[in-house]
């Protein structure tokens, strides 16, 4: 999460590494830092593989909480920003790809809750249609840095790695692609790792 947070802050700032159950996000003063990032997109897995358990623990739960905890450390510092998902139980949604938040300024009280519209994966894994939604989500909008934050466990997704590409030549050096791997599967790890490899501007992290 603080690697995270360091992606839209010139500067440094130290965190601590905490579990989830003792969690506390650390404040940035607003007054000492600029965004490097004009947009992001969060894109979030909610398809059957994240059901599975990983060290006691779904992995949807995981994902869930890494998402919560990124929004209480963010610093609000004008970014555009949205918060995509794809999968669904077909009980949540029945849309293979949904933009829960966004895109629209920052603001941590706003997009605080976003994931509980989620109550439990399922479906299949589109994170190509999710990822030609995010070219729409980032069209036209003002600055020239975007970042993408995909929080999953990669399964079931290497056909998908066109979409990948295909966005990374829409946007070009624009766009960075930061994968956070939930799990520990290796063909999660090696798709996101690879996903990581095309943005070529972002880096490959594990939950």
């Amino acid at each position: 999460l603080s690697a995270i947070a360091f992606l839209f802050l010139f500067g440094c700032a130290t965190k601590e590494t905490m579990k989830a159950p003792s969690f506390s996000a650390t404040t940035f003063d607003k007054g000492h830092y600029d965004s490097k990032v004009d947009n992001f997109v969060v894109v979030f897995d909610a398809s059957s593989s994240m059901r599975h358990k990983y060290k006691g623990t779904p992995k949807f739960d995981i994902a869930k909480t890494i998402g919560n905890q990124m929004n209480l450390t963010l610093p609000e510092l004008g970014q555009v920003a949205g918060v995509r998902s794809f999968g669904h139980d077909p009980s949540v949604s029945k849309q293979l790809t949904e933009l829960l938040y966004g895109m629209e300024t920052y603001s941590t009280a706003k997009a605080a809750g976003t994931l509980a519209k989620i109550t439990k994966p399922g479906g299949f894994s589109p994170l190509g249609t999710a990822l030609n939604a995010v070219a729409l989500d980032l069209e036209g909008l003002p600055g020239v840095h975007n970042a993408v934050i995909i929080v999953s466990d990669g399964m079931d997704m290497a056909p998908k790695i066109a979409q990948v590409q295909a966005l990374k030549d829409k946007f070009g050096s624009s766009i960075c692609f930061y994968p956070i791997l939930v799990g520990d599967a290796p063909e999660g790890t090696a798709f996101l790792q690879e996903v990581a490899r095309i943005g070529d501007c972002g880096f490959f992290s594990t939950a």
